[in-house]
């Protein structure tokens, strides 16, 4: 394409993910996120001086049952029928964010965050495709095929509907790999560094950038999280620290059947031990059982055996093809095999869809980006549970799709290899 009709393409691609954009903001901004509620109730009480009531106790853990002084709170604030889940973020940002919530109601932080977060999509979707040299895609296709896809999906919808957090956290991944690719270090660091620091999960991108020497931008990641480090310890009471690590080890001592947990460890844990583990919670479309302790050790051994498997079929790459199959081979194995594997943590894998047809031949790539959207296809995912209420029909069909898109990956590295 020529200059001018690259502008265009340019100037449609973003007028397509603005309208997009306009379309999920008037669709769920009067839906109360219960997910985003969390971080607004934890300000909340900070702004209070209510510091010992943020993290809520164990029981609580994804029952769907707020702690008494957190219904209270709900009841204050107007919204005594809403929910908000339990907050298993630093205490950092809870003091943060507290002289800005409390100025504005749930609604109008609700909004604010969301204006902000689709904003970071759009940048996330566009620097996706440079990510992937995916310059003989139009980028007007690229946009329209991610933004379809978010609309449909189970993926987008889980992310969307919630304003979670982890839209923020997976745009600042996404551009932290764009910069490490353009050769920006330094920026690449502090970008992963912010994103660790509000999920920890990030941090494990670490490996990715030792593979690739990139001994600067690992560096500067460590140094940010050891200011950050500082700074939270200087303003957050050290009790506070202990109730958030506390909280992590209750998340990561359950294992919940829930429809939008594709977690490989859930997957193992059901498919193995089934009924005889423990049950911690029950309702009609949730189980959540007492994880066994060979759990976790078990996923940490896929995710290094698959991550090596990962840097090895890549290893003969140049940076094109290797960044089209690193980066996103790398945060799918790391978001399956962790305690947790909500839909929300695949958007990456949404924004690459359309670069199959840069991995795979035309033809061939089109048809797996189409298959796997609808695959992911929100409709369809509502039909399983409709068979299956207790979720192992979609917690399958979702694992399926991951070791599929993994495997598809591998291949198109060894392919690329035999190229070059």
């Amino acid at each position: 394409m020529d200059d001018t009709t690259q502008q265009r393409d340019s100037a449609l691609a973003l007028m397509i993910l603005v309208v997009a954009s306009g379309l999920a903001f008037a669709f769920y901004t009067p839906i109360w996120p219960p997910d985003l509620a969390a971080l607004y109730f934890a300000a909340r009480l900070a702004h209070e001086g209510q510091l010992a009531e943020i993290y809520t106790a164990k029981e609580q853990i994804f029952s769907g049952n707020m702690p008494p002084s957190w219904a209270d709170l709900a009841t204050r604030l107007g919204h005594p029928d809403q929910t908000a889940y339990p907050y298993i973020y630093p205490p950092f940002w809870a003091r943060v964010f507290a002289p800005l919530v409390g100025a504005l109601a749930p609604f109008a932080f609700f909004k604010a965050v969301f204006a902000v977060q689709l904003v970071l999509l759009i940048g996330a979707i566009l620097a996706t495709r440079q990510i992937m040299s995916a310059q003989t895609i139009p980028a007007s296709l690229w946009a329209l095929i991610c933004a379809a896809t978010l609309a449909v999906s189970t993926i987008g919808f889980g992310a969307l509907v919630q304003n979670q957090p982890q839209i923020t956290v997976t745009c600042l991944v996404v551009f932290s790999l764009l910069r490490l690719k353009q050769g920006g270090a330094v920026s690449a660091g502090l970008l992963l560094a912010l994103a660790a620091a509000i999920k920890l999960t990030p941090i494990l991108l670490l490996l990715l950038f030792a593979v690739e020497r990139e001994w600067r931008a690992a560096a500067t990641t460590l140094a940010a999280l050891v200011a950050f480090a500082v700074a939270s310890a200087l303003m957050i009471p050290a009790e506070l620290h202990a109730q958030f690590f506390a909280q992590l080890d209750n998340v990561q001592a359950i294992l919940p059947m829930m429809p939008l947990n594709f977690s490989l460890q859930t997957f193992l844990g059901w498919l193995i031990a089934g009924e005889q583990m423990q049950i911690f919670a029950r309702s009609v479309t949730v189980v959540i059982w007492v994880k066994p302790a060979w759990l976790d050790p078990l996923g940490l051994a896929l995710m290094i055996a698959g991550l090596a498997a990962t840097f090895w079929v890549t290893r003969t790459l140049g940076d094109d093809d290797r960044y089209r199959i690193r980066p996103f081979a790398a945060l799918l194995l790391i978001y399956s095999t962790g305690p947790l594997g909500w839909s929300h943590y695949y958007l990456p894998l949404l924004f690459c869809l359309p670069g199959l047809m840069v991995i795979f031949p035309l033809r061939l790539g089109a048809g797996l980006a189409v298959l796997f959207a609808l695959g992911w296809s929100y409709a369809l995912h509502q039909r399983f549970m409709a068979l299956d209420p207790q979720g192992g029909l979609v917690l399958s069909w979702n694992v399926a799709l991951l070791c599929t898109f993994l495997a598809m990956l591998w291949m198109a590295a060894l392919q690329m290899g035999r190229r070059s």
